[in-house]
């Protein structure tokens, strides 16, 4: 005798895929940028660490952060914010089904890199970092590495056409 379930009585899988922890870091990184921006936007003082480490004015009213006169935390939230579009259209529009994690790869690797920019520029000449930078930048860095992952997998997958689903 076989038992036979139906879709509707089988046991529900909460798993955290991919692209959910690349959501929940892209999120992690507007609300820090936003801080920024809304500190910025409003001329108010962040709420830092103050020790020999960190000093945030410092960072944050200094000649690096601004590019081309707008501030850095701008452009930053501006950045996840596509970053967030990009991944709910993922779900929902063929174009981004198709392309979306590699124009999210591309965009993400220069994200990061212009993070290790200002980085190493508040290591090297400011000698002060802010908290919320470092935060924004450890969330960039695991969108970066969610975001490599998604595009091998989806190569991968592209190269094996055996595979039913894709694997993000």
């Amino acid at each position: 005798m076989t038992v036979v379930q139906t879709e509707a009585a089988a046991p529900k899988r909460n798993y955290v895929t991919l692209w959910g922890l690349t959501v929940f870091f892209v999120i992690c990184a507007l609300i820090t940028s936003g801080y920024l921006s809304f500190t910025e936007l409003t001329s108010t003082e962040t709420v830092c660490v103050q020790n020999s480490a960190f000093n945030c004015d410092a960072v944050l009213h200094s000649i690096w952060s601004k590019f081309a006169g707008i501030p850095v935390s701008y452009i930053g939230f501006v950045s996840y914010s596509i970053m967030l579009v990009i991944l709910l259209l993922e779900k929902r529009v063929s174009f981004f089904k198709q392309y979306g994690v590699y124009i999210l790869m591309g965009l993400v690797l220069f994200d990061f890199m212009y993070h290790m920019y200002l980085t190493y520029n508040a290591v090297v000449n400011i000698r002060a970092l802010c908290i919320w930078c470092v935060l924004t930048h450890i969330a960039c860095g695991f969108i970066l590495i969610l975001t490599a992952i998604r595009t091998v997998m989806r190569v991968l997958s592209a190269e094996n056409p055996t595979t039913a689903a894709s694997p993000t």
